[in-house]
């Protein structure tokens, strides 16, 4: 195979094949770019090369499965903006829980102050569910994943302004409810 004039799309569809020879070309071509990519995001050289080897993995792994309907380099840069993404968010959950469970030691000794975190989470999951499912995933990524709206229209492949309206959605309703139930206890 002559390197010069091989397309990304000649190149997929060898891989598909199980074209090994193809899938090195590709993964020449592009590893380090992305690599630079992800950085970009973890500040971590270790963690974007990691990251970027997870990308080829799965597309060898479901290459027969795999349609892309643009570009190749827009898929592998699609790709690896969300997983960078979806590690940063995952990370941050586990040490917000980490630092939340040390709060939360001496907050939980006390039985009556358990019952009532208990019975609080139970509220706050009912209120979510009264909200429309991507208004509630768009209301989850902000606050309680803490991305920005720019970043969770990339995720959800969504314009800015349809976040805005997912979010005051989400907002409004749970505004209503939590009237609601605040007249009923008064």
């Amino acid at each position: 195979m002559n390197k010069a004039k091989i397309t990304d799309n000649h190149l997929f569809e060898q891989i598909k094949k199980g074209n090994k020879f193809a899938f090195d070309l590709l993964f020449d071509k592009y590893y380090q770019q992305l690599c630079y990519f992800i950085e970009t995001y973890t500040k971590s050289n270790y963690l974007a090369e990691e990251l970027v080897a997870d990308i080829f993995v799965n597309i060898w792994i479901k290459r027969k499965k795999i349609i892309i309907h643009s570009s190749i380099k827009s898929y592998l840069y699609t790709s690896a903006k969300n997983n960078a993404l979806m590690h940063l968010r995952k990370n941050r959950l586990i040490t917000e829980d980490l630092e939340n469970n040390k709060q939360n030691i001496k907050y939980e000794s006390n039985p009556e102050k358990k019952l009532l975190k208990k019975e609080n989470e139970i509220r706050v999951q009912k209120l979510l569910q009264l909200i429309p499912t991507k208004s509630r995933q768009v209301f989850i990524l902000h606050r309680l994943d803490g991305l920005r709206y720019k970043e969770i229209a990339e995720v959800m492949s969504i314009s800015i302004k349809t976040v805005e309206n997912h979010m005051g959605k989400a907002l409004r309703i749970l505004r209503e409810n939590l009237n609601a139930l605040s007249d009923y206890f008064t």
